[in-house]
């Protein structure tokens, strides 16, 4: 089976627009002890994003799991917490009343199925 990618994309941290905005820098994992919000463990994304969070000495899963982006998003600009997504996310995250971070690595390219 070959593999092939369909997209590019980034992932960026959001958080609820009245939050603290100081969450120290990435490389430091200064968000990493915060609360988070995701998508189901066995999520090709949420694989990534874990990898991610792994890299800066996060190793728990998301307290809150949700099934859609929209409903992270929402869960988000409630306050429950912080997110990772990608940034496909961005159109409804311009929707919501969340504050949005680029994080400065990874760049990852979006897993497909091949034949």
């Amino acid at each position: 089976m070959t593999k092939i990618p369909l997209a590019r994309f980034s992932l960026i941290l959001i958080q609820a627009e009245s939050a603290p905005r100081d969450l120290g820098r990435e490389s430091d994992g200064g968000y990493r002890a915060r609360k988070f919000v995701g998508s189901p463990p066995d999520a090709p994304v949420q694989e990534l994003i874990d990898e991610h969070l792994r890299r800066v000495g996060r190793h728990q899963p998301p307290e809150i799991v949700c099934n859609y982006l929209e409903t992270q998003i929402a869960m988000v600009e409630s306050g429950a917490g912080l997110a990772i997504m990608p940034t496909l996310a961005l159109p409804a995250c311009l929707k919501r009343e969340v504050t949005m971070y680029a994080l400065v690595d990874p760049s990852c390219p979006a897993r497909s199925t091949g034949s």
